[in-house]
């Protein structure tokens, strides 16, 4: 299952955010410690503020903040924020010529596989993301 740049680079940015020390962060200070272009930041920042899961402070001093506990924040919220419609079946997106409508066999199982996945990613908070760490391998 891949993800699009938009959900992975708003994920960075709000791990970036949850983990500054005061809990607030400038566009600026966040595009240099991910490694992130600032213009493609601003306007997933925007995305994320219009969703609520962010708040802009303006000012010297300002910056972005989390608008709601981390542990409130799911996947499925970040990637719908940014419209990743990675979870939507084609079929059901874009009934193109070659879509077979009603007659398809996969529209069940693609929507049923679809439901499964938002209930996975609904499960997964911005906590558990940004606090989760790969288990270190023991030397042999």
């Amino acid at each position: 299952m891949a993800v699009n740049a938009s959900t992975e680079y708003a994920l960075r940015a709000l791990i970036e955010i949850y983990s500054s020390d005061d809990g607030l962060i400038s566009s600026q200070q966040l595009c240099r410690q991910q490694k992130l272009p600032k213009k493609f930041i601003e306007q997933l920042l925007g995305s994320l503020r219009a969703a609520a899961l962010v708040q802009s402070t303006p000012g010297v001093k300002g910056g972005y903040s989390l608008a709601r506990p981390a542990e409130e924040i799911t996947f499925l919220d970040v990637m719908m924020a940014v419209e990743d419609k990675s979870l939507d079946p084609a079929c059901v997106e874009d009934k193109g010529e070659f879509c077979l409508g009603e007659d398809c066999r996969l529209t069940y199982f693609l929507e049923e596989l679809s439901a499964k996945q938002r209930k996975l990613f609904d499960s997964y908070t911005l906590k558990k993301i940004a606090t989760t760490r790969k288990p270190r391998r023991r030397a042999e």
